[in-house]
């Protein structure tokens, strides 16, 4: 090895055992901004006051004064949170600082990934946390696979000669699930029936029965599966109206699936 090539081997060794002390000294003081914590993984700013905002707080290894900012995925400033706060070191932000999903105008954002931009005036720095969130306002779509026991698209007629119950089947499987039965002839379209699904599942069943076990009179009756996504947004298997009744035109012509008659006795 000439005297040359034996210098330069020497420098780099230097520097990469430079670069690993500096880099253990980095891994072993604490971070400037410390105990971050959002509060939820994602939120749905769609009014229904469920995750409808996010919550940050924090403290700080020294006394500044910072401003806060919520920041897209390609890092582009949406809002500013707060500004001008001095936080002394070591304490907590108190109380969270808020945010409702709204940009700078005062529109939702569209769906995607989010983190917390906090900028440190005393220091010159600004610090993008790590830790992202989503705003996701899209409902889940659940659909009805079937109600049987058939699990033909077919409408299904109770009672059934067994006294089996209808057995509704859906994709999705429930997050807050709620089975709900609506009447549809004869008229007026009416709530009738309603039963909690638990989470997990991909089927709930039916006898025929409204509150308190009464049987229901003979007609055209609607099952409607409601779950709701880990934003808190509620999806069902056909358009609901504001006033919970199914929307008119989802019900022309009637859904392939979902349907149930109920009969005096039964034909099967």
């Amino acid at each position: 090895m000439t005297r040359l090539a034996q210098v330069i081997f020497g420098v780099l060794v230097a520097a990469a055992f430079g670069a690993f002390f500096v880099a253990q000294e980095l891994k072993s003081s604490p971070s400037v901004v410390q105990s971050f914590q959002l509060k939820y993984r994602a939120i749905s700013p769609n009014g229904d006051l469920r995750l409808d905002v996010q919550r940050v707080t924090f403290r700080l290894k020294h006394t500044d004064t910072v401003d806060v900012a919520v920041v897209d995925d390609a890092d582009d400033p949406v809002r500013t949170i707060a500004s001008g706060i001095r936080l002394r070191r070591y304490r907590q932000l108190k109380p969270s600082l808020v945010w409702g999903g709204r940009d700078a105008r005062g529109r939702i954002v569209p769906d995607g990934l989010y983190r917390i931009r906090i900028t440190l005036r005393g220091e010159g720095r600004t610090v993008i946390m790590r830790r992202a969130f989503r705003v996701d306002t899209t409902p889940p779509n659940v659909r009805i696979i079937s109600v049987g026991p058939s699990v033909a698209p077919d409408p299904e007629v109770l009672p059934r000669r067994d006294q089996a119950p209808a057995r509704i089947r859906f994709d999705l499987p429930a997050f807050h699930g709620r089975l709900r039965i609506y009447r549809l002839r004869p008229a007026p379209v009416a709530l009738v029936a309603r039963k909690s699904i638990p989470d997990g599942e991909h089927l709930v069943t039916w006898m025929g029965r409204g509150p308190g076990g009464r049987r229901l009179a003979p007609g055209t009756y609607l099952a409607v599966i409601v779950t709701r996504d880990r934003a808190g947004n509620d999806g069902s298997s056909i358009a609901l109206g504001a006033d919970g009744l199914p929307d008119p035109a989802a019900l022309t012509p009637l859904p392939r699936r979902g349907v149930i008659e109920l009969r005096r006795r039964s034909v099967r």
